[in-house]
């Protein structure tokens, strides 16, 4: 008699279940025989389920899932729907093999879309570059030339992690690399905001003034170094945001003021709601950008005096909308 097949939606019936109801090693067991299914769906879920919930699956189990992905891509496993959970798991695991995430890192999947191809494995490629970063043996030199390679590369968001694992490499290099890339720009705003927050990071007290001055730039990257530097939790870096915050277009004014909010320093919250106490130009665009804010007693509060101070009935509709419905 043939055995009946398992379908999918029963195998992630039994995952939902077993990630609820298991622990250990019964748990690992489910997980493992889940890597297995020839079903993308199936696996993509085990896969974030050993990230989800730390289980120690065999990394050599989800290696040689990955391996079986890599054929027939396109039938089996669009978008990499599998292969990239796997590889975040197999990172995760500080799978030892930089082969592996080398092999990841230089990998395309193109797919038909309307009008011609297009390669769906730009987040693949930057999962493994990533996971070359957490690999133990991996050189120091190959593992920095193919992070640059990966930052120069077409895809927006390989790029954006390539950016994110130089900066997790902890390399002297970090800061130049990342100051290069800056400076010559990408089409992608998210791109130059990875290489700000890298250079935040590793270097803030030499770098503000560099990221400060794409404040007055094109206004996806503005926004970008505005968003780094409220980040930043660094009084001078809050300085330069708010310098910047007088001057900006309008354009970027929300965002601007936003950024500054949720830094949460005293002296953001204190510029923010003296634009609202003294009713100015822009007073409902502060009130907005303090939105975020309104969880924090304090700091309500502080914006509750100020749109009183301010005498304004429109100003105190937007409070309540804002923060109180």
């Amino acid at each position: 008699m043939a055995r009946k097949r398992v379908l999918p939606e029963d195998q992630l019936r039994h995952l939902r279940n077993a990630s609820e109801t298991l622990m250990g090693s019964e748990l690992v067991d489910v997980l493992e025989s889940a890597v297995t299914s020839s079903s993308c769906v199936v696996v993509e879920y085990a896969a974030k389920l050993v990230v989800e919930l730390g289980s120690p699956v065999s990394a050599n189990s989800l290696h040689a899932a990955y391996q079986r992905f890599l054929v027939a891509p396109l039938e089996k496993d669009k978008g990499c729907r599998a292969k990239l959970p796997l590889a975040e798991a197999l990172a995760y695991l500080e799978y030892d093999d930089p082969d592996f995430y080398l092999a990841g890192m230089k990998y395309t999947q193109f797919e038909p879309v309307w009008g011609g191809t297009e390669d769906t494995a730009g987040n693949l490629r930057g999962a493994c570059a990533l996971g070359l970063v957490r690999c133990p043996s991996a050189s120091q030199a190959s593992t920095m030339i193919a992070l640059v390679d990966l930052l120069s590369e077409k895809d927006r968001l390989a790029r954006m992690l390539a950016a994110t694992a130089i900066t997790n490499t902890g390399s002297p290099a970090v800061v130049p690399i990342l100051r290069l890339k800056a400076s010559l720009g990408d089409a992608a705003p998210e791109v130059m905001g990875e290489c700000f927050r890298g250079l935040l990071r590793h270097a803030a007290s030499t770098n503000i003034e560099f990221i400060a001055r794409f404040l007055s730039g094109e206004a996806g990257q503005a926004i970008e170094a505005a968003t780094a530097l409220g980040e930043c939790r660094n009084e001078h870096a809050l300085a330069a945001l708010l310098n910047a915050c007088v001057i900006c277009e309008s354009e970027v004014r929300e965002a601007f003021y936003t950024s500054a909010a949720l830094s949460k320093h005293a002296a953001a919250i204190q510029f923010l709601t003296n634009l609202i106490s003294q009713n100015s130009l822009h007073a409902e665009v502060a009130l907005k950008a303090l939105a975020p804010m309104r969880f924090y007693a304090e700091i309500s509060q502080q914006v509750n005096l100020a749109v009183k101070a301010s005498e304004q009935e429109a100003l105190s509709a937007a409070y309540q909308r804002l923060f109180e419905s």
